[in-house]
């Protein structure tokens, strides 16, 4: 008994040095067009780029949104499910018929491939969900 006392206090401070709040998206935030990376190359802190298929039908790197960001994920998953998508795995939008997110990007004239903000504003507006 005596050592659960001594690591009692490590478990308390173990728990909430751990614990991880979720951000809030503001969906004024976002771009709400594509970003094409153009001309000289040059990265931004914090941004993730990826080929993805244009309008044009021509493969073009663009700014995705990076996959650490877990909160802008789960949005966009409840977003498809929201406008009908029946999603197997929530992680890549995976359907039984292919990829919801690509579908959803096709339908609205996107580029597709990944998902970047351009995609999660639109997915917020068509789905008219709510954030706190």
């Amino acid at each position: 008994m005596k050592y659960l006392y001594s690591i009692f206090p490590i478990i308390i401070l173990f728990f909430f040095a751990c614990k991880v709040q979720k951000k809030a998206i503001n969906p004024a935030s976002l771009n709400i067009h594509q970003v094409k990376q153009e001309g000289e190359w040059k990265t931004k802190p914090g941004k993730c780029y990826t080929k993805m298929m244009s309008t044009d039908g021509i493969l073009e790197f663009y700014e995705f949104i990076c996959p650490t960001q877990k909160t802008e994920y789960e949005l966009a998953a409840n977003c498809l499910k929201k406008l009908g998508y029946v999603l197997i795995e929530n992680s890549n939008f995976k359907t039984v018929q292919g990829n919801a997110l690509i579908d959803f990007q096709k339908k609205y004239g996107l580029a597709y491939g990944a998902l970047d903000e351009a995609t999660l504003y639109l997915l917020i507006q068509k789905s008219n969900i709510i954030l706190k």
